[in-house]
């Protein structure tokens, strides 16, 4: 994947010659990158440290519900992502055995019309690249490679000072940590908290299927089992299956994307599952596994000019597809907290970010957890529906125009 880049000299103190405040976003994921194009809107400097050397097009689907369509429309990315997104008439859940009807969810049309944003499935690297796009076209964000942040120290002056790995440092007025489950932000300021296994892994992989075929008649389709289930939609304009499984397993607990999993092992797991499971995943192809690790709400998210945003601060398990989801509401209600308040007054600005977003976050983790989202029906407007450009700020606040 092409990215643009501003690279930093080795031991070189990135250190702004303007009054502009400096805004660092310490990671490049859905999370980082959404917030980086709508700080960019603002009158700072945005630079975006990513510890990886290079973008990798890793084999995973994503779906990106109204409430993440809509936050992302106002981010000005979604034509570009409606582009090579599939969007699902909707949403199947079946018997994982006989597979009969347990709940359905219309999606297409009446639900762009009922939650003002389409429900949209992609290939990851699909919506990476988008957001990597609109932020190189801002103008305004600096995205360096090789970054692994190893510490922060807010003791001297008024800048917090990061460090990575290599020895190279740089300085900012604002720190965000968008790095993920394994954060070293939320580390460095919050210290250490358990990571919680939850004794259950994930296959995933990507099969060749062509929608206007119908080989799995659903676009969109989880199978329930007694212990574990199947989830499988359409991606890449249409012409792939993407498919995740989560499995009981206590012995194996590696949480990574790259690892390879047995075929033979999956096959197995999905012993009696229905015809139309083993049609996808009987299919020539490279299969992934990795542990499903979350962590309990935290209590806070900030620490002086250092704040925590999506997986950092609200890791949770993938079962109502919210993770990317949750960190994008995150960077739209940051964004208009810091547009209200200004970087004069970042403790208020953080506050409001802060207690907007803790409740809805820690709901989100908690019904993830319980697996039970969509298995027998419900409504669910009060996920789909919400607008993070209209949310009021805790405390309520004047409109930010998108």
């Amino acid at each position: 994947m092409n990215t643009p880049t501003s690279p930093v000299p080795t031991g070189a103190t990135v250190a702004g010659a303007t009054d502009r405040p400096r805004v660092a976003v310490v990671g490049a994921g859905m999370g980082g990158l959404t917030l980086a194009i709508l700080l960019a809107r603002l009158p700072c400097i945005v630079d975006v440290y990513e510890q990886a050397p290079a973008f990798a097009r890793v084999g995973a689907g994503i779906n990106v519900s109204p409430n993440a369509t809509r936050a992302l429309d106002g981010a000005g990315v979604l034509t570009e992502m409606r582009r090579t997104a599939c969007r699902p008439a909707g949403w199947t859940s079946r018997s994982w055995d006989t597979g009969d009807v347990l709940a359905y969810l219309p999606l297409g049309d009446e639900a762009e019309k009922r939650y003002h944003g389409p429900f949209l499935q992609m290939h990851r690297g699909d919506f990476h690249q988008a957001l990597v796009e609109a932020a190189a076209a801002t103008g305004g964000v600096n995205l360096h490679h090789g970054h692994r942040l190893v510490g922060l120290d807010q003791s001297a002056g008024d800048a917090v000072r990061l460090t990575f790995a290599d020895g190279r440092t740089a300085e900012a007025d604002l720190v965000i940590g968008a790095d993920g489950i394994h954060s070293q932000v939320r580390r460095t300021v919050m210290g250490e908290s358990e990571l919680h296994f939850t004794g259950r892994v994930a296959y995933r992989g990507v099969v060749e299927m062509d929608r206007g075929q119908r080989d799995v008649d659903d676009d969109f389709v989880k199978w329930w089992g007694p212990d574990r289930h199947i989830v499988a939609y359409y991606i890449g304009a249409g012409r792939e299956v993407y498919y995740v499984t989560s499995i009981p397993e206590t012995s194996w607990r590696e949480e990574s994307w790259s690892t390879r999993g047995s075929l033979d092992d999956l096959r197995e797991a999905m012993d009696g599952f229905h015809s139309d499971v083993h049609k996808v995943i009987n299919m020539p192809h490279a299969t992934y596994k990795w542990a499903l690790y979350d962590r309990q709400p935290l209590a806070t998210w900030h620490d002086g000019a250092v704040t925590l945003l999506g997986d950092a601060c609200h890791p949770m398990v993938p079962y109502m597809a919210q993770g990317a989801a949750m960190a994008v509401e995150d960077a739209v209600v940051l964004y208009r907290s810091l547009t209200r308040h200004g970087f004069g007054d970042l403790p208020r600005a953080l506050d409001a970010y802060e207690g907007t977003r803790l409740a809805r976050t820690a709901q989100v983790q908690t019904e993830s957890a319980q697996n039970t989202f969509m298995r027998s029906g419900g409504s669910p407007q009060w996920l789909y529906g919400y607008d993070a450009w209209s949310v009021p700020l805790t405390p309520a606040d004047s409109e930010v125009s998108r």
